[in-house]
């Protein structure tokens, strides 16, 4: 399992940010994992709403349901299974609300990778 460090994965939770996780090649029917860290750099409580995954052949699983505090972190586990040879992508999105502002955080993940023979 190849880990995303701060510098490309750390995802600030007080504005809406891109990061990517690329798994390079990967063969057809072959499972790959990368694991983001969320952390909320506001003064305030977050509370995880909700994610959503758009593209084939990724998954999202995270530690990130209740409230997260300021500074603390979760985490976000991002699969690839393809199933068919070629180039695969997908967004991965989350949103957060503080529960004081009703202000609500949307992260954004952007994942790829080709499965190859």
């Amino acid at each position: 399992m190849k880990k995303i460090f701060a510098a490309l994965a750390t995802i600030l939770a007080t504005q809406s940010l891109l990061a990517q996780i690329y798994f390079g090649q990967v063969r057809v029917y072959n499972f790959a994992q990368q694991t983001a860290w969320i952390t909320n750099n506001t003064n305030t409580d977050l509370v995880y709403s909700n994610h959503f995954v758009s593209g084939q052949s990724f998954d999202a699983r995270h530690n990130c349901y209740g409230i997260i505090r300021p500074y603390q972190s979760c985490t976000l586990q991002v699969q690839f299974w393809p199933q068919f040879f070629g180039y695969h992508s997908a967004n991965i999105f989350m949103t957060f609300i503080s529960p004081v502002t009703h202000q609500s955080f949307t992260t954004q993940i952007n994942a790829w990778g080709q499965a190859v023979p």
